[in-house]
């Protein structure tokens, strides 16, 4: 017994020993063999090895523009990530920069490169389908396994297509988002505004529409908090508070640290006539954070049930937020 507790440990510390010496400097990201190793484990659990595949993937960048050329000679090279990444471009910052975005908003800014780890990628809610996604010219990978990405612009048109979203002028807009999504279906900033743009119209038939596209991106998009509150927001929309609720109750148990989730069941309990169950949910709300529409249905309910000393603070505090 004695000799099988000391040869066991040393058994045991074999295969990792062989797995940090063939994949050194991504030795974190070992996975047991009880999962299938690197490969099993890929899909199911995160593999997190920020800080070197982050070097690999901005130095992979760096030498594409040395080989290739800018593309763009006649201003900085820009490159979007969500890692804090200015070391590895310090030696030639008048040619590069760096523009720190989240993977989900990413389409939102302009940008010639971008890289990002899985880690902050939330991929293992995204169908194989999806991600990574079309414009991925480099992978870090670990035993046939990604765990970073380069991304190389081809499309503008989201990205286009967001600033005219914003600046209010939905015809350009449209035109640019549905060139997005001809070019990448799971655009998610795409089918951002083009959902907010129907919401926006508020006809039958349009909310008909975001609600396909909703569902088009709970679909690639397992779980997603933007998709799920789409949906919940659109069943509410067309009347049907059953699925609502349905879709508020997913989102509270699925993103507990959101305010979404109880922002819809508030306003299908108001609908519902159930004022006490929402006055409670809001509350809930508001003790989170200061929200607005949080406090805008306070104010509303209060209005119906004739509490003016109530409306009077509510009002103060909706003042003090704007």
């Amino acid at each position: 017994m004695k000799i099988a507790f000391t040869v066991l440990p040393v058994v045991l510390l074999f295969d990792p020993f062989i797995f940090t010496v063939r994949n050194h400097p991504y030795e974190a990201t070992y996975c047991n063999r009880f999962v299938g190793g690197v490969k099993g484990a890929y899909g199911n659990y995160d593999l997190y090895d920020l800080d070197g595949s982050k070097r690999e993937a901005a130095e992979w960048i760096l030498a594409d523009v040395a080989k290739n050329g800018a593309p763009d000679p006649t201003r900085k090279t820009l490159v979007a990530t969500w890692h804090q990444s200015d070391y590895y471009f310090r030696k030639d910052t008048a040619n590069f920069s760096i523009n720190y975005v989240r993977w989900e908003e990413r389409n939102s800014v302009d940008w010639d490169y971008a890289f990002y780890a899985i880690a902050g990628v939330h991929h293992l809610r995204r169908s194989k389908e999806a991600y990574p996604p079309q414009n991925t010219v480099y992978q870090v990978k670990v035993d046939g396994v990604p765990i970073a990405l380069v991304l190389k612009r081809e499309d503008r048109s989201s990205y286009y297509g967001d600033i005219a979203f914003l600046q209010g002028d939905y015809a350009k807009a449209q035109t640019q988002l549905l060139k997005a999504l001809e070019y990448d279906a799971y655009d998610e900033q795409a089918l951002n505004d083009f959902i907010q743009i129907y919401l926006a119209a508020g006809k039958p038939e349009d909310i008909d529409i975001a609600m396909e596209l909703a569902e088009h991106w709970q679909s690639f998009a397992k779980n997603d908090l933007n998709a799920l509150t789409f949906m919940g927001r659109l069943y509410f929309y067309k009347g049907d508070f059953a699925n609502a609720l349905l879709m508020a109750n997913t989102l509270i148990e699925l993103h507990p640290h959101q305010i979404n989730g109880l922002l819809i069941a508030a306003y299908v309990y108001e609908r519902q006539n159930n004022l006490e169950e929402a006055w409670h949910t809001l509350s809930n709300i508001v003790m989170k954070q200061d929200c607005k529409p949080a406090y805008e249905l306070m104010l509303h309910i209060v209005n119906r049930i004739g509490d003016e000393d109530a409306a009077q603070q509510i009002s103060e505090k909706l003042k003090n937020l704007e």
